[in-house]
């Protein structure tokens, strides 16, 4: 009837010229061939499916299937780079950029380290230099590198190469009863300094020296001392019979070369009390104000004298 060559007894549907014993059998819902059976899965159209083992929805391409429906286990797709862990299929998140699996079957990993210093890119400010790292040397203060990767250029600076705004004298005992004079800077910037010979003067350039035998460094935020004589409580040194505090009523510090750093003044004296800036006036454009200053008479360093020499002062009243 349908003149597929095939009689009527033979052919089990006589209205389609596609369907008779020996056709093709496709996934379309029809027994094409007429063996009492549905899409088969050998039929000409059935699709390729994959074993998904680890069930994350991505299939291995290596274990397959034709089927028109997908066997139990398997799915279409076939870009799992690894079927035993759900944690790798194409779909998966690189969140951490410090590991070095490639979980999303990309090829690339969220780690990366260019310039091979053991830090990935993004725990570090640098990717580009060997010597910038979380936890580096920082050795040179206003180099222009953030060697340590702490937000801060800082490291060493010599002291010649320091600018106004560095440093503040803090405190000074011009009339002691028990101790040496001595007086205290203050380091206001971002680097340890590296004491070298600078000139210490009284602002009317009539005594001048030259503090050249101390080699100690000061952190940032930190106190370094100057006395008369050489004793345990105190950082270095500076001569009495060139610049003695108690006949003078002002104190500078240039650098070797000549630059201005720092002066105070004062216009008396207490034995046994030093002069002593109020911690919440420690900077070099103000400090001269004399109501920022105050007789230290709370903390007592011996027995006859007050002062906090190499620590931070009390707050003036």
């Amino acid at each position: 009837m349908d003149g597929d060559g095939y009689e009527y007894w033979i052919d089990c549907n006589e209205h389609n010229n596609a369907v008779h014993p020996g056709a093709t059998e496709f996934c379309d819902g029809v027994d094409n061939n007429c063996d009492d059976d549905v899409d088969e899965d050998a039929a000409a159209n059935a699709p390729t499916w994959y074993l998904d083992t680890d069930g994350d929805g991505y299939g291995d391409t290596s274990r397959v299937s034709r089927a028109c429906q997908a066997p139990t286990g398997y799915v279409s797709d076939s870009t799992d780079c690894d079927d035993t862990d759900p944690a790798y299929n194409p779909g998966a998140e690189e969140s951490d950029c410090t590991d070095l699996n490639d979980y999303n079957c990309d090829g690339f990993t969220g780690y990366i380290d260019s310039d091979g210093d053991g830090f990935a890119a993004c725990e570090e400010c640098d990717d580009g230099d060997a010597s910038v790292y979380p936890g580096a040397t920082d050795a040179y203060c206003r180099d222009g590198v953030d060697n340590d990767c702490d937000g801060v250029d800082d490291g060493t600076i010599a002291f010649g190469d320091l600018r106004f705004g560095d440093l503040v004298m803090t405190e000074i005992m011009i009339d002691p009863v028990a101790s040496p004079q001595w007086f205290e800077i203050y380091n206001l910037s971002e680097c340890e300094i590296e004491v070298e010979p600078f000139y210490l003067r009284n602002s009317y350039g009539e005594e001048e020296q030259l503090i050249d035998d101390c080699s100690a460094k000061i952190d940032s935020g930190d106190h370094l001392t100057f006395s008369t004589e050489d004793e345990e409580e105190f950082d270095c040194t500076f001569d009495p019979a060139i610049t003695t505090l108690e006949n003078n009523n002002s104190l500078e510090i240039t650098t070797n070369s000549g630059n201005f750093l720092e002066s105070i003044f004062w216009n008396e004296s207490l034995a046994g009390h030093s002069w002593s800036l109020d911690p919440g006036a420690y900077d070099p454009a103000t400090n001269n104000d004399l109501g920022n200053w105050c007789w230290e008479s709370e903390a007592a360093y011996n027995s006859d004298d007050f002062g906090t020499p190499g620590t931070d002062n009390s707050a003036c009243p």
